[in-house]
């Protein structure tokens, strides 16, 4: 009897919090209508996608009404409504190039006439690009690639690999970090709410959390660099040695770790940079304690930071490397690159995907390498980034609502808003209104943060010092408006 009065609790818990999600694309359906801030024909295909698409899109979680994009060029995108926008959503990061590169559709066009995709059979330019990626990621060591179509994929591949290299089956991840949304990778994925609560995950007692090296709001209220990197020697101390971690067992000389997965910097959580450090920490207690570093690079890859790979900036060399989003122009495309000898040892069949490394999309990748290069892009993410941070850094002294301003690194940009700086309370409704504001003034960008209250920008590396001015000269009236209104 008490057990069934136990499981009654549970289940009515269940049905109480799945109550706040019913009918949502219906009640979404309602505000659709109502909205006077969308265009006519913007709502019009709002409404039909309400109709026909699941009410789970993210673009709602990203605006109060995405707009509906019809055609991009370069750093700026069209919806259907004809508006112009400077776009620093980019798709989530996937166009780095800038939207429809007229060197990648023509090669694209070109290899269309002859073939588009055969299984995963060796291909020319598959081949071609696992060299380019193998030639130029971090590492003076043999590798080898495997590639797929999306990042979650890639993401799963290397969990697999490193678990079969092992032998171990238990991977760290950091709290705040995003490696896919799949049954595969939402253990390591640490996001909760609607995005998880309501799924198993799969092989959950298999994943560990430890805090990201977040310094504008330390874990442990510590500053750097008097800290020594306190957050890496949490992990050994903790997580690595002792018996009271599911980990390993230190005087047996057990270990149960796989791997552990890290972004370089923080995307999702927005736009985090850690000290150089803390990699090259994370990097020492992988070669100690003998399980693979994996470092995922889908948003900061290709450029975005200055450099190919952010990883770069803290010298050191993962044993996998997880790439995808805008490393082949906005194909959808991603890959592992590994030490040779942790795919050097898979069966044919071991993993299995239709696409993965389908044709076009190894030629819109071998031609994105190619316009790195020839047009110098590393050095203009320097230099525009350089001017786009200085232009932010001078909002910040105007506004005192910009608690901390991220950049510094190549077009890797970001804000926190807060409402006192001592005590870095988050403007949390300031944030999704200049969100708002400069929405429907023609800048995208994307909003998030550990407490709702960054501003995240993504620009193409392709980006225009013109529409840089014009999106600071448009954040500067989102911010004297916020100001006026909750201020």
């Amino acid at each position: 009897m008490e057990d069934t009065l136990k499981n009654k609790n549970f289940f009515s818990k269940i049905v109480k919090r799945r109550e706040n999600l019913t009918n949502y694309g219906d009640k979404q359906r309602e505000i659709i209508k109502k909205s006077k801030k969308i265009g006519p024909k913007v709502k019009k295909w709002l409404l039909k996608a309400n109709k026909y698409e699941s009410s789970a899109n993210v673009s709602y979680g990203l605006f109060e009404f995405p707009p509906v994009i019809v055609k991009g060029k370069a750093d700026l995108v069209y919806d259907v409504d004809g508006n112009e926008y400077i776009d620093c959503v980019l798709g989530m990061a996937a166009s780095t190039m800038g939207h429809c590169h007229p060197e990648i559709i023509k090669a694209v066009n070109k290899k269309s006439n002859e073939l588009i995709h055969y299984f995963e059979f060796p291909t020319i330019p598959k081949t071609d690009l696992a060299e380019e990626l193998c030639n130029n990621t971090p590492g003076d060591f043999d590798k080898k690639v495997w590639f797929s179509t999306t990042g979650s994929d890639a993401t799963e591949n290397a969990v697999k690999a490193a678990r079969w290299f092992t032998g171990c089956q238990y991977v760290l991840s950091a709290l705040g970090g995003y490696h896919g949304l799949t049954m595969g990778t939402m253990g390591i994925t640490s996001k909760g709410g609607p995005l998880q609560y309501n799924y198993p995950l799969m092989n959950n007692n298999c994943y560990t959390y430890f805090p990201y090296a977040y310094c504008y709001r330390c874990a442990f209220d510590k500053e750097y660099p008097a800290c020594d990197m306190f957050c890496v020697d949490y992990i050994e101390k903790n997580l690595l040695t002792g018996k009271e971690t599911p980990l390993a067992e230190e005087l047996g000389g057990v270990s149960n770790l796989a791997g552990l997965i890290v972004e370089p910097m923080q995307c999702s959580s927005g736009y985090i940079i850690p000290p150089d450090d803390f990699l090259r920490g994370l990097k020492r207690l992988s070669d100690k304690y003998g399980f693979l570093l994996m470092v995922d690079e889908i948003q900061t890859g290709v450029g975005r930071t200055g450099k190919l790979w952010a990883t770069e900036h803290s010298g050191i060399a993962p044993d996998i490397l997880i790439t995808g989003k805008g490393f082949c122009g906005g194909f959808p495309m991603s890959a592992i690159v590994t030490k040779k000898d942790i795919l050097n040892n898979w069966a044919p069949g071991a993993h299995v995907s239709t696409f993965a490394g389908w044709a076009l999309g190894c030629v819109a990748g071998l031609k994105a390498f190619e316009i790195i290069r020839k047009d110098n892009l590393l050095k203009r993410s320097n230099e525009m980034g350089k001017f786009f941070y200085e232009g932010l850094l001078e909002l910040q002294k105007k506004y005192s609502i910009i608690g901390d301003v991220t950049g510094g690194k190549g077009l890797f940009l970001a804000m926190e808003l807060v409402k006192d700086k001592k005590t870095k309370e988050p403007a949390i409704e300031e944030t999704l209104f200049i969100r708002e504001k400069a929405r429907y003034d023609g800048f995208l960008f994307e909003s998030g943060g550990y407490f709702y209250n960054r501003i995240q920008i993504i620009p193409p590396l392709t980006i225009k010092k013109s529409s840089i001015e014009r999106a600071l000269k448009i954040l500067d009236g989102a911010f004297a408006a916020a100001m006026k209104q909750y201020h």
